[in-house]
């Protein structure tokens, strides 16, 4: 959701619920699907951050004020009904919290930034709807078909001017836009200064803009 002040997107962030390398979770609640891939049912995954703990399950969130936590809870709850924590899930202090404690706890399951999760470390789950629809995180090339895109005056690091884009199956959910909030002076204690110079008239990053949000790398690619 748009915030109500001045706000421009900067970024399509994915979320992914992750579990450690070495989870020991029942198989009643994370299934093993034949291709190898762990799949956990959505109202599994209701009850497992309603109730926060369970056997054989522990279940870590963010604090309150946590608009990561606001929109998982959206997501995962119902039309004008957000889920709900239980008050024996473990709040961690940010993703990279959330990740070395999810990694390190082999009941654990946790949710954060597909940026931020080290896959060395924690496994991606995809989940089920009540309608039968796995919903797979969209990174698994198996699953999506995946195009090279010429991007016109653009160019990467290596000097291509192409960029893979994917074209979805199945929509990955739990995706959210992120917004930089502007206002104010050029330069200012509250450190809105480069937002306003950046998408004043003509500078560059307006120009970026056009073309849509500037991050995408924790959602299109590796």
């Amino acid at each position: 959701m748009k915030p109500a002040s001045h706000a421009v997107a900067i970024a399509r962030d994915a979320l992914v619920i992750i579990t450690g390398k070495n989870s020991t979770i029942p198989s009643e609640l994370i299934h093993k699907m034949q291709n190898g891939e762990s799949v956990i049912d959505l109202l599994s995954l209701e009850h497992a951050f309603s109730a926060g703990r369970l056997s054989g399950l522990q279940a870590y969130t963010f604090d309150s004020k946590s608009g990561t936590r606001r929109f998982f809870c959206t997501c995962l709850g119902k039309p004008g009904k957000p889920l709900q924590i239980g008050n024996k899930v473990i709040v961690v202090a940010d993703d990279f919290d959330m990740v070395d404690k999810v990694a390190r706890d082999p009941a654990g399951i946790g949710y954060c930034s597909a940026a931020l999760a080290d896959p060395n470390r924690v496994q991606f789950l995809d989940y089920r709807t009540q309608d039968g629809v796995v919903h797979y995180y969209p990174q698994c090339k198996q699953k999506y078909h995946i195009e090279r895109v010429e991007r016109p005056g653009w160019q990467d690091l290596h000097g291509s001017k192409y960029y893979w884009v994917q074209v979805e199956k199945v929509p990955w959910p739990l995706t959210r836009t992120l917004y930089a909030q502007y206002g104010g002076k050029a330069w200012d204690a509250a450190g809105t200064g480069i937002v306003n110079v950046m998408l004043k008239p003509d500078a560059p990053g307006t120009k970026a803009l056009q073309a849509g949000p500037l991050y995408q790398a924790s959602y299109y690619l590796p």
